[in-house]
């Protein structure tokens, strides 16, 4: 592993992700991706039900919180686990940046997991009972831990979320448009 210098991991990562998606001639292997798991990461992990937050702790990679998200992505993306890392950390940003999990009093509407949400968690911050005081800093890598967590069979709903997912980055959709198409797929999904 290298550490990009004055960069901290989640923006290190991020880095590395956009060079993946913007140099079509560079080839990056992101299979092994790991989602830097922060406060915002954590927090939208434990309303989407993915984490318990008076279970799923998170100290550091391979604490029962990172191997549960890390073996969720892996499960939805196989090949490409990274793929859920923004809708993540996105979602968990303040309202001024497009956010809708505020630690307290979410906004659900809008959000692009709104429909799929089971909205757990939403009368208290999970992130704060749930995390340590120094893993609220900037993002942390899951370390390669030999402990795996056995794979969730995956809803039919999910297994069509994660191919439309799938055909979006196939298509090369990003940034507002991939928001507004994934809000519109869950909602019609629902419907």
């Amino acid at each position: 592993r290298y550490k990009v210098p004055y960069l901290g991991v989640k923006t290190s990562r991020l880095a590395v992700r956009w060079l993946h998606e913007l140099i079509p001639y560079l080839t990056i292997d992101m299979s092994d991706f790991k989602i830097p798991i922060d406060i915002l990461v954590y927090r939208v992990a434990s309303r989407l039900g993915i984490i318990d937050p008076n279970i799923d702790r998170y100290h550091e990679g391979g604490s029962p919180a990172d191997l549960k998200i890390q073996s969720f992505a892996q499960t939805l993306f196989p090949d490409d686990p990274w793929f859920l890392d923004e809708p993540l950390w996105s979602t968990g940003r303040q309202a001024s940046n497009g956010g809708h999990c505020f630690p307290t009093q979410p906004n659900h509407q809008g959000c692009i997991f709104e429909e799929i949400c089971p909205k757990k968690y939403v009368d208290f911050n999970p992130s704060e009972i749930g995390t340590e005081p120094k893993s609220t800093s900037e993002g942390k890598l899951a370390d390669n831990s030999t402990t795996k967590l056995r794979k969730r069979e995956l809803t039919d709903k999910q297994k069509r979320f994660s191919q439309f997912v799938q055909h979006l980055n196939d298509q090369g959709v990003k940034g507002e448009d991939y928001r507004r198409k994934i809000t519109e797929w869950i909602r019609n999904s629902t419907s």
